[in-house]
């Protein structure tokens, strides 16, 4: 096993699942966060020699979580590389990043060799090679179905049966959770809510194979965070159309699980 500790910080457990499946390719020792308090907590008594921080979380987000952490001096990792993991990686979102403590920005959806050559910048360990098509950052326009991508999927697995099965579950359990508060959230029009459950949910698409949602998710996001009376009705309909095919998606990975092929 490598000898660096890897701190991994994401509210979704899904992400969680799949960066410990692509670090588990180069033995790394990983420990894992669900929110940004719990982040600290553990930086507190264990020193790690990297974090890869994700952003919107609840309790303490990313930037939070490490500016308390540069903030403490007896804290062990107040000097321990932070990468930032977020979907939103504008100019001033990067600036933020930097100005919380945070050394570098790694963009969701990301590609597997882009993510182990930054992890390289920071790490003095030998880094497992990856097939050159992995994980591309930049999906290929798809057709109007969407549908799960079991070859993308084993692809991140290695071949493991065993490890789509898995994602597969996770995807579904997630997917079940965050579609119903979408459906609250979309009944009492809570704008905001619609558009943190949407960010939630923008890695796990991608790594499922539904990158091409990519554009309509990027519009109700948009809008959801600055609301006008004159787009009210066009997100709703572009909302419900939206949780139609995450259901949709949920439903195929439920059939997949019961199929028992992926065990």
């Amino acid at each position: 096993m490598n000898s660096s500790r890897i701190l991994l910080v994401d509210d979704m457990e899904l992400n969680l699942v799949i960066l410990k499946e692509l670090l588990r390719e180069g033995n790394f020792n990983t420990r894992t966060a669900c929110n940004g308090e719990e982040a600290v907590q553990l930086s507190r008594k264990i020193k790690f020699d990297l974090i890869l921080m994700d952003i919107q979380m609840p309790l303490l987000n990313g930037l939070e979580a490490t500016c308390q952490i540069r903030s403490e001096k007896t804290n062990p990792n107040n000097r321990t590389p932070i990468i930032a993991l977020s979907a939103n990686v504008s100019e001033t979102d990067r600036v933020a990043y930097l100005a919380a403590g945070m050394n570098a920005v790694l963009k969701k959806p990301f590609d597997i060799a882009v993510f182990f050559q930054l992890l390289s910048t920071f790490l003095d360990e030998p880094m497992p090679e990856q097939p050159a098509n992995a994980l591309p950052a930049q999906i290929q326009e798809a057709s109007c179905t969407v549908s799960i991508d079991l070859d993308n999927l084993l692809r991140i697995g290695k071949n493991n049966r065993g490890f789509v099965g898995m994602m597969l579950r996770s995807f579904r359990d997630s997917a079940s959770e965050i579609l119903g508060d979408m459906e609250q959230a979309l009944a009492k029009k809570e704008w905001e809510v619609t558009a943190q459950l949407l960010h939630k949910l923008k890695f796990a698409l991608h790594v499922m194979g539904a990158g091409n949602l990519d554009e309509e998710v990027k519009w109700i996001e948009t809008h959801a965070n600055n609301p006008q009376p004159e787009n009210e009705e066009e997100m709703q309909v572009r909302i419900r159309a939206f949780i139609a095919v995450i259901r949709e998606l949920y439903q195929q990975a439920g059939l997949l699980i019961e199929s028992g092929e992926w065990c």
